[in-house]
């Protein structure tokens, strides 16, 4: 007892309905299906096609087979529509042997097979049912499984692309756009190794605006955050597409002259700089002028890591800050 319990349980449920005025086939159908091992069906019978569209409509079946010869006697544009609305339901057709549209009415109620029921055998016909509804369980796993491979993928790009956002964010500035000082490094390396390679020179610009406290103090954090940007702006417009600008923060920034033939090429930029930087700034309706002073340090003359020539520079521009505005030491 215990064990035929336990083989109903495993077994998978499959609704059926029958639409059949054949009685006799219809029952050795269902004995037939009755002893089936791996599926246990639920089968609703019916010889007129009407109860079956209610039936249709109400219920939601798993496979249904239909006897053509009332399907085509009875309303088959009706029947069509009700199989269209259906949970995708597998269609059999049975068929006489003298039938000859059959293969029309199958592929105008979109049935998945056909037979015919003088010739066919009810146990084939049974192995043929079970063929039909393991290969749509086949495909319903694979579907779901794409589904779900799909879902990873999904989530992957998205984990990836937060990611991407959130290095970007590292390593730029959110107010600016610009590199912060975490590439500085990177990108400095990179240049002393081409410059070793070039027989070439690197400069460090340590740039800082002078008294810009005083704006922020007198137009508030906005209008300075909208100077800020505009410097930004030049800066980046001036340089070369070989050199690079950072903010260090506040109202600091790094240019890096990736490559130069002389020292007085850093200077000679530097002045280029300061004199662009103190041209009007026209923001929301004010006209701000500020000075700058900046420092310079030059690879290999004044260091040869980061940390040495961005301390020389800073060390030189904080001199210059304190002697007088608007200048360039080197």
């Amino acid at each position: 007892m215990n064990t035929l319990k336990n083989n109903s349980l495993m077994k998978k449920k499959v609704s059926l309905l029958i639409l059949n005025d054949d009685n006799k086939f219809t029952l050795q159908l269902v004995d037939t299906l009755a002893l089936d091992t791996s599926y246990e069906y639920k089968i609703s019978i019916t010889n007129n096609i009407l109860h079956a569209m209610t039936l249709i409509n109400e219920t939601i079946f798993d496979i249904i087979i239909l006897d053509d010869n009332i399907a085509y006697k009875q309303q088959q544009n009706a029947l069509k529509k009700s199989l269209t609305m259906a949970k995708q339901p597998l269609l059999v057709i049975l068929a006489e042997s003298k039938n000859t549209h059959i293969e029309n009415d199958a592929a105008t109620l979109g049935a998945h097979d056909y037979f015919l029921k003088d010739k066919v055998d009810i146990h084939w016909l049974h192995r043929a049912i079970n063929y039909l509804l393991e290969t749509k369980s086949s495909q319903r796993q694979l579907q779901q499984s794409n589904e779900q491979l799909n879902f990873v993928k999904k989530q992957l790009n998205e984990e990836k692309s937060n990611s991407r956002k959130k290095l970007d964010q590292a390593l730029h500035d959110s107010l600016t756009g610009l590199p912060s000082r975490s590439l500085l490094t990177e990108k400095l390396t990179q240049a002393i190794g081409m410059s070793q390679r070039h027989d070439s020179l690197v400069a460090l610009l340590f740039l800082d605006l002078d008294k810009f406290k005083a704006i922020n103090d007198k137009f508030g954090h906005y209008i300075g955050d909208l100077l800020l940007q505009q410097v930004a702006q030049r800066l980046q417009n001036a340089v070369r597409d070989t050199d690079t600008v950072f903010r260090q923060g506040g109202d600091e920034f790094v240019v890096l002259l990736a490559t130069i033939s002389l020292p007085q090429d850093a200077y000679f930029t530097a002045t280029k700089l300061a004199k662009l930087l103190c041209q009007p700034y026209a923001i929301e309706g004010h006209v701000l002028q500020i000075t700058v002073s900046i420092g310079v340090s030059v690879y290999p003359d004044h260091g040869d890591n980061m940390q040495t020539l961005l301390k020389y520079a800073d060390k030189a521009m904080y001199a210059e800050k304190s002697a007088h505005h608007n200048t360039v030491h080197c």
